[in-house]
């Protein structure tokens, strides 16, 4: 019967385990400070939503290769139903479609008053019970 202790290998003794431990964690830590360094000065996504602890989502920042929109919400007390926002967004021009950008502000999703820039064209205000209503930028919902 051979005695362990006499032929134990090297590479799993208990130094040299910690010390490639001590290792990992170092090459772990020098990757984190890299990847913290590159998300400090830049994050990018198509979509960044801002949500409170319950899930409600507070502000929704979004891009979908044409348009982009950001949207902030408030809710009523859970008494009442019911959430307002506004969303301001920028659309690339299309074929005969101008670029556009605005301003909508939204009770419960619809779109209840809207502001509207087209490239080249004056800017139109829009208000619920006008008519007609306006075309609805990105994301919004058409008006009420």
């Amino acid at each position: 019967m051979s005695d362990h202790a006499d032929h134990a290998d090297p590479t799993t003794s208990l130094d040299h385990r910690l010390e490639a431990l001590d290792t990992a964690i170092g090459d772990l830590r020098r990757a984190l400070e890299r990847l913290r360094r590159r998300l400090d000065g830049e994050v990018r996504t198509r979509r960044l939503v801002l949500v409170e602890d319950d899930g409600f989502e507070r502000v929704v920042a979004a891009a979908d290769g044409s348009s982009g929109a950001l949207t902030v919400r408030a809710r009523a007390p859970r008494a009442r139903a019911g959430t307002v926002g506004v969303e301001v967004f920028a659309a690339d021009g299309r074929e005969d479609d101008r670029a556009h950008l605005g301003m909508a502000l939204l009770d419960d999703g619809d779109v209840v008053a809207a502001l509207d820039v087209q490239a080249g064209r004056r800017a139109t205000v829009w208000i619920a019970g006008d008519d007609p209503g306006p075309e609805p930028g990105p994301g919004a919902a058409a008006p009420a």
